[in-house]
């Protein structure tokens, strides 16, 4: 209990304290104006860190969307391509050429080594 009586009569000195500065005096402003710039200068600088992290996240986020997208195209490219590479369908497609199926298995070629 003494602590806290004591962090009250702390905490009541400090604000009679304040009370007694008069913030709008000439004296105390140039006499703190350093320590108001850096001040100044830090909440700059945390606005700028904000901002800088929220579109860091939205970028994120966009390559995320794009991503997906990708990846969706992706899968159904994919699934086209094995469609159009079976063997009756790449038959069909180039039957308008003149080509067609083998029948009978290809030749084998044979080679003579040198004598």
């Amino acid at each position: 209990m003494s602590k806290t009586n004591n962090l009250n009569q702390q905490l009541q000195r400090v604000l009679a304290k304040l009370e007694n500065i008069n913030f709008r005096d000439k004296d105390f402003i140039a006499n703190n104006i350093n320590y108001i710039v850096f001040l100044a200068f830090l909440a700059a600088i945390y606005i700028a860190n904000a901002r800088l992290a929220e579109r860091n996240i939205r970028q994120a986020n966009d390559y995320k969307k794009e991503l997906q997208e990708l990846r969706w195209k992706y899968m159904t490219d994919k699934s086209d391509l094995m469609i159009k590479s079976k063997q009756t369908e790449v038959s069909r497609a180039v039957k308008d050429m003149g080509l067609r199926d083998l029948t009978a298995p290809p030749p084998k070629l044979m080679v003579k080594p040198n004598e």
